[in-house]
Parts: C-alpha cells; sequence; structure tokens
C-alpha cells in the first residue's frame, strides 16, 4: 500500500486492516482483516476515500483489479491504477525465491524457535495433542489457506481439515515419538472461492513431515506441507 511520507491517515489505517487474496495472476479479493466480507459502510468509505490507493497498490502488484467483496453479496471492483478493465496489466517481475525450504523435522528440540518455524517456506503448523487446537501457523501456512492467520487459528480444532480415523492413527505414531518423513496422506484446505466471496475447503492430498514438540507448556505435533495436489 502507498502513503503520503510522514502521515498516516485514518484511511490508511484502516487499509492496512484488509486482507487480500489473490484470486488468479489478474485479479485480487479483498476482505475484512477477518477473512469476511466488508461491511456495506466500509465497501462506500473505501470506495469514495480510497479509490485511487487501492488501484495504485492494485497496479504495484501487477493484478489488473481489485475487488471488494460486500457483505451484501456484490463485488465492487477497482481497476488497477492507470488502467480500464479491457487493458493490459503492468509487466511486474516475479522472482522465484531459491532459499532453503527449512524443513525443521532433525531441528533439535533446543534449537527450534518461533523464529525458525516463521521463517521457512514450508507451510508450518502445531496444534495440541490433547485438545486438537490449532496453536500456530506461520505466514507461509497461513497462504496456503488464503486466510489470515487469526482467522484460520479461531476455528479452534484441526479435525475440520482432517479425516478423523486417519488423523488419530497418525498422531498416535507422533505422541508416541516417532517422527514421520514424507508421510502422504489426503485431508481439506481452505480456499477464497470468488463466486460465492467465502471460504470453502477443497479436498487434497499432501506430502508432510510431523514430529513432536512442546509448546505453551503441552504436547503437541507439528506438521510441515512439503506438497500439496488437489484431487
Amino acid at each position: 500500500m502507498v502513503y503520503n511520507k510522514g502521515t498516516i491517515s485514518p484511511t490508511d489505517l484502516e487499509l492496512l486492516a484488509l486482507h487480500w487474496v489473490r484470486i488468479d495472476c489478474d485479479c485480487v479479493a479483498v476482505l475484512g482483516n477477518d477473512g469476511l466480507p466488508l461491511p456495506m459502510q466500509k465497501v462506500k468509505r473505501l470506495m469514495d476515500c480510497a479509490w485511487e490507493k487501492i488501484a495504485q497498490a492494485c497496479a504495484t502488484q501487477g493484478y489488473r483489479q481489485a475487488v471488494l467483496y460486500g457483505c451484501d453479496g456484490k463485488q465492487y471492483p477497482i481497476p488497477a491504477c492507470g488502467m480500464s478493465s479491457s487493458d493490459e496489466p503492468p509487466t511486474v517481475e516475479r522472482t522465484e525465491n531459491t532459499a532453503s525450504i527449512n524443513s525443521l523435522i532433525e531441528v533439535p528440540d533446543q534449537e527450534l524457535s518461533l523464529e525458525l518455524m516463521e521463517h521457512s517456506e514450508l507451510p508450518t503448523y502445531i496444534n495440541s495433542i490433547e485438545t486438537t487446537q490449532k496453536l500456530f501457523v506461520n505466514s507461509a501456512g497461513a497462504n496456503a489457506q488464503g486466510m489470515p492467520p487469526e482467522q484460520f487459528l479461531a476455528r479452534n480444532s484441526c479435525l475440520d481439515l482432517n479425516d478423523p480415523p486417519e488423523y488419530e492413527r497418525r498422531i498416535d505414531r507422533v505422541a508416541a515419538g516417532e517422527m514421520l518423513r514424507n508421510y502422504e496422506y489426503r485431508a481439506w484446505r481452505w480456499y477464497f472461492d470468488p463466486n460465492v466471496g467465502r471460504f470453502r475447503t477443497k479436498r487434497m492430498s499432501f506430502v508432510s513431515h510431523f514430529r513432536l514438540v512442546q509448546y505453551c507448556g503441552q504436547p503437541c505435533w507439528m506438521g510441515q506441507v512439503l506438497q500439496a495436489v488437489e484431487v
């Protein structure tokens, strides 16, 4: 987002609280920071007061348009700065990240840190073994789900994305101290459906590492996704 030097207005703060979800290479959805459609009062305020800044941010990121999703079920498109809906989007060089993918399966417990987990390129999750509550997701994991981390973690149990029988077999092995390397299984992943303006789940085939960790004073499993393919 682009701001005036030395000045952050109330509109700027409101823009910082938005959640952008990539729909495709041309279009990005704009939601509230809870991942839900925007209240109509906020849609009107953004359209009236922040059109230019949203259009400029859209162009900077190489999208053709941003689409505000309102709680009335309608979509409110904002073309990228300097473009009409029929123009070609600007060319933006997108470089691939060639750093290590940072698998943490072999990192000793005493060296495992939140910093290492957050900076891993692999989607990384920590869940309580006893309660199944979601306790941690790194940026790569939140991006894979398309959700703000707070919304993903607020969905309580990891069982909303796993088959209970397979999950119980898998976590029983982890709870016994076994490290699962390149473990193959099927489960679900959240994604934003632009046609209905909300998050839905899709069936995926995963390859992941799993291990036992202590987190927030309780035994937990940590999972890192190596590969995910829609089925």
